[in-house]
Protein backbone atom coordinates (compact mmCIF):
# COMPACT_ATOMS: atom_id res chain seq x y z
CA UNK A 1 0.00 0.00 0.00
CA UNK A 2 1.49 3.36 -1.03
CA UNK A 3 0.89 6.06 1.54
CA UNK A 4 0.79 9.53 0.01
CA UNK A 5 -1.36 11.63 2.30
CA UNK A 6 -1.07 14.27 4.98
CA UNK A 7 -4.06 12.92 6.88
CA UNK A 8 -3.96 10.42 9.70
CA UNK A 9 -6.18 7.94 7.90
CA UNK A 10 -3.56 5.18 8.09
CA UNK A 11 -2.69 5.55 11.79
CA UNK A 12 -2.85 2.50 14.02
CA UNK A 13 -2.02 1.41 17.55
CA UNK A 14 -1.06 -2.01 18.86
CA UNK A 15 -1.10 -3.59 22.31
CA UNK A 16 1.16 -6.62 22.64
CA UNK A 17 1.34 -6.83 18.85
CA UNK A 18 -2.45 -6.88 18.37
CA UNK A 19 -4.09 -4.02 16.49
CA UNK A 20 -6.46 -1.94 18.60
CA UNK A 21 -9.76 -2.54 16.82
CA UNK A 22 -11.43 0.71 15.84
CA UNK A 23 -8.57 3.08 16.74
CA UNK A 24 -9.67 6.37 15.24
CA UNK A 25 -7.12 8.69 16.74
CA UNK A 26 -4.36 8.97 19.28
CA UNK A 27 -2.49 11.79 20.98
CA UNK A 28 0.86 11.42 22.74
CA UNK A 29 1.92 14.38 24.89
CA UNK A 30 5.37 14.45 26.47
CA UNK A 31 5.50 16.37 29.73
CA UNK A 32 7.93 16.97 32.57
CA UNK A 33 7.81 18.37 36.06
CA UNK A 34 8.89 22.00 36.26
CA UNK A 35 11.38 22.35 39.09
CA UNK A 36 12.86 25.52 40.50
CA UNK A 37 16.62 25.20 40.01
CA UNK A 38 17.36 28.84 40.80
CA UNK A 39 20.39 29.55 42.97
CA UNK A 40 22.24 32.68 44.03
CA UNK A 41 24.64 32.21 41.12
CA UNK A 42 21.77 32.92 38.69
CA UNK A 43 22.06 36.65 39.51
CA UNK A 44 18.41 37.15 40.40
CA UNK A 45 17.10 35.41 37.28
CA UNK A 46 14.93 32.34 37.19
CA UNK A 47 16.60 29.05 36.27
CA UNK A 48 13.99 26.30 36.02
CA UNK A 49 14.91 22.68 35.50
CA UNK A 50 12.82 19.76 34.33
CA UNK A 51 12.10 16.76 36.50
CA UNK A 52 10.63 13.41 35.61
CA UNK A 53 9.42 12.77 32.08
CA UNK A 54 6.12 11.13 31.23
CA UNK A 55 4.01 10.41 28.19
CA UNK A 56 0.30 11.12 28.40
CA UNK A 57 -1.70 9.15 25.84
CA UNK A 58 -5.26 9.67 24.63
CA UNK A 59 -7.02 7.31 22.24
CA UNK A 60 -10.46 7.40 20.63
CA UNK A 61 -11.69 3.93 19.76
CA UNK A 62 -14.80 3.36 17.65
CA UNK A 63 -16.61 0.15 18.60
CA UNK A 64 -18.39 -1.98 16.02
CA UNK A 65 -21.74 -2.91 17.55
CA UNK A 66 -22.80 -4.93 14.49
CA UNK A 67 -19.89 -7.39 14.64
CA UNK A 68 -19.42 -7.33 18.38
CA UNK A 69 -15.66 -6.82 17.95
CA UNK A 70 -14.51 -4.72 20.87
CA UNK A 71 -11.20 -3.34 22.03
CA UNK A 72 -11.58 -3.91 25.72
CA UNK A 73 -9.68 -1.05 27.32
CA UNK A 74 -10.89 0.49 30.53
CA UNK A 75 -9.78 2.54 33.52
CA UNK A 76 -7.59 0.86 36.13
CA UNK A 77 -5.94 -1.41 33.55
CA UNK A 78 -2.26 -1.69 32.81
CA UNK A 79 -1.38 -2.00 29.13
CA UNK A 80 1.89 -3.57 28.03
CA UNK A 81 3.84 -2.96 24.84
CA UNK A 82 1.69 -0.09 23.51
CA UNK A 83 2.90 1.14 20.12
CA UNK A 84 1.51 4.18 18.32
CA UNK A 85 2.07 4.38 14.56
CA UNK A 86 1.58 7.38 12.28
CA UNK A 87 0.76 5.00 9.40
CA UNK A 88 0.08 1.26 9.19
CA UNK A 89 2.99 0.97 6.73
CA UNK A 90 5.60 2.50 9.07
CA UNK A 91 8.47 0.19 9.94
CA UNK A 92 8.94 1.89 13.32
CA UNK A 93 6.28 3.15 15.74
CA UNK A 94 6.19 6.85 16.59
CA UNK A 95 6.02 5.93 20.29
CA UNK A 96 6.75 2.69 22.13
CA UNK A 97 5.46 2.42 25.70
CA UNK A 98 6.43 -0.83 27.46
CA UNK A 99 3.96 -0.19 30.31
CA UNK A 100 1.10 2.30 30.62
CA UNK A 101 -1.77 2.70 33.06
CA UNK A 102 -5.23 3.67 31.83
CA UNK A 103 -6.59 6.08 34.41
CA UNK A 104 -9.72 7.28 32.61
CA UNK A 105 -12.16 5.73 30.14
CA UNK A 106 -15.32 7.35 28.79
CA UNK A 107 -18.03 5.43 26.93
CA UNK A 108 -19.97 7.52 24.43
CA UNK A 109 -22.98 6.43 22.41
CA UNK A 110 -25.47 8.35 20.28
CA UNK A 111 -28.56 7.45 18.33
CA UNK A 112 -27.68 7.39 14.60
CA UNK A 113 -23.97 7.53 15.41
CA UNK A 114 -21.13 5.40 16.66
CA UNK A 115 -20.30 3.95 20.04
CA UNK A 116 -16.91 5.32 21.07
CA UNK A 117 -14.58 4.79 23.99
CA UNK A 118 -12.13 7.54 24.85
CA UNK A 119 -9.23 6.50 27.08
CA UNK A 120 -6.45 8.40 28.82
CA UNK A 121 -3.28 6.70 29.96
CA UNK A 122 0.18 7.57 31.29
CA UNK A 123 3.46 5.83 30.76
CA UNK A 124 4.97 3.88 33.63
CA UNK A 125 8.73 4.10 33.30
CA UNK A 126 10.72 4.68 30.14
CA UNK A 127 9.23 5.17 26.67
CA UNK A 128 10.80 5.82 23.28
CA UNK A 129 9.96 8.23 20.47
CA UNK A 130 11.00 7.69 16.86
CA UNK A 131 11.67 10.45 14.34
CA UNK A 132 8.96 10.37 11.62
CA UNK A 133 11.61 10.09 8.89
CA UNK A 134 13.19 7.01 10.50
CA UNK A 135 10.45 4.57 9.53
Amino acid sequence: MAVDTISGKYLVATINGTFVTGDQGWTARKTTDQLDGTTGLDGGYENDDYGIQRLEIEMDIVQNLATGIWSLVSAAQRVTNLKLYRAVTDAQPAFTVPLATIYESTNMGKVKDRFTISVKARSNGAFTETNPGAG
